[in-house]
């Protein structure tokens, strides 16, 4: 059973990289590369271990649990306490770090690096990323 276009998709938003079709994606009038995203591209799209399949589909599922997960915890963010119940404060940095550690173990098994330039994590990849004003 091959991936499926939604599975490769998800592969490459949880490893970083960007849903902007390279061609597409102009600088100057010029195709900008993006970079490592031909090794994940040709990776995803060229998939031939059927076996490495049902665990690449358990860590897209874990990552879409942590990411929904995020998402409940916005509504937590203001709360501190209700009635004998605190509210874990940090809640969010633990699911950032189990989000990271997951998408870690799915890029690790598929043999592909994450795209440094993504907000997630370049600071992972060890990237700095500063802003050009232009006036």
């Amino acid at each position: 059973m091959p991936l499926i276009p939604q599975q490769k998709e998800q592969i490459l938003y949880y490893c970083g990289y960007t849903a902007a079709v390279i061609s597409s994606s102009l600088s100057f009038g010029q195709p900008l590369p993006r970079e490592t995203m031909f090794l994940i591209q040709a990776t995803v799209d060229n998939w031939a271990n059927e076996l490495a399949i049902p665990r690449i589909l358990q860590h897209l599922t874990i990552l879409e649990k942590i990411e929904c997960l995020l998402v409940e915890a916005l509504d937590r963010l203001s709360t501190v306490k209700v009635g004998a119940v605190e509210i874990r404060q940090d809640e969010t940095t633990q699911l950032e770090n189990e989000y990271n550690r997951w998408a870690n173990r799915l890029a690790d098994h598929i043999g592909v690096p994450f795209y440094a330039y993504s907000n997630r994590f370049k600071a992972q990849a060890g990237v700095m990323v500063g802003n050009i004003s232009s006036r």
